[in-house]
């Protein structure tokens, strides 16, 4: 089954009836879109497009692609977190993460994520997490999430890379984005993520285990300027320190 098809949608309405699921063809941006549907109406949106001609990353970058290629997806969430920001990065980082090891467990030693929530497979970005906070009390947080699947090396920056870069094809396969849409759906209501969110302490366990390779090796990562150097240490509030190439710890937080 393909991500768009009539099918698949309403086999994930049924299966998630708590969400208001939205499908585009196409739109500027599905972060853009999450926004405006929910200033229209205060729902759990969850909006998918199979292509998107303005998308937007952290820092102002871009992330789109022509139809049927990544997977562009914005939701309305809950947030448990209120101003902790740190943890909600943390906590989304680890559920993209976990989601794409559950569909693709070959990728085990290789896949890594970097603070505060990039997804990398080795060196190169395979996916990425934009937040906005929908209301002045932080209760909903617009959580928007770009994966790279289907794309060519050509089609995505030299620095990022995809599952078909980095799967066999007969280990991908066609329903791909399917199942990873369906299995992050379904981890946003498991008991390992709600004992997360009542519990930070187990949340930062995960984020530290995930995060295993950027211990290990240099990784380039954005504070005040950028800094390159290996993940030091881990704060209770989801702030890191980073200690760079020269030797000394740099403190980043959001």
């Amino acid at each position: 089954m393909r991500l768009m098809s009539e099918a698949v949608q309403a086999r994930l309405q049924q299966t998630f009836p708590m969400h208001r699921l939205v499908w585009l063809k196409t739109s500027d941006s599905t972060h853009l879109e999450g926004a405006r549907l929910w200033r229209s109406e205060a729902a759990s949106w969850v909006v998918v497009a199979d292509s998107q001609s303005a998308g937007r990353g952290r820092y102002g970058r871009s992330w789109e692609s022509a139809p049927g290629v990544n997977i562009y997806l914005s939701l309305v969430w809950q947030n448990p977190f209120g101003r902790e920001l740190g943890l909600l990065n943390l906590f989304w980082g680890v559920v993209v993460w976990q989601s794409l090891l559950a569909v693709f467990p070959s990728l085990n030693e290789r896949l890594t994520l970097k603070w505060p929530n990039d997804v990398y497979v080795e060196r190169r970005k395979l996916a990425g997490i934009l937040m906005q906070n929908l209301d002045a009390e932080l209760k909903q947080t617009l959580v928007g999430i770009g994966i790279n699947v289907y794309a060519r090396q050509d089609q995505i920056p030299p620095t990022a890379t995809s599952l078909l870069q980095e799967l066999p094809p007969h280990i991908l396969g066609d329903e791909a984005r399917v199942k990873i849409v369906e299995e992050l759906l379904h981890r946003l209501h498991s008991p390992g993520l709600t004992a997360c969110c009542e519990d930070p302490q187990q949340l930062r366990e995960k984020f530290w285990q995930a995060a295993a390779r950027c211990r290990r090796q240099t990784y380039a990562y954005q504070g005040v300027s950028p800094v390159e150097g290996t993940l030091h240490g881990l704060y209770d509030d989801g702030t890191v320190d980073i200690l760079s190439e020269q030797g000394g710890l740099v403190h980043l937080c959001m």
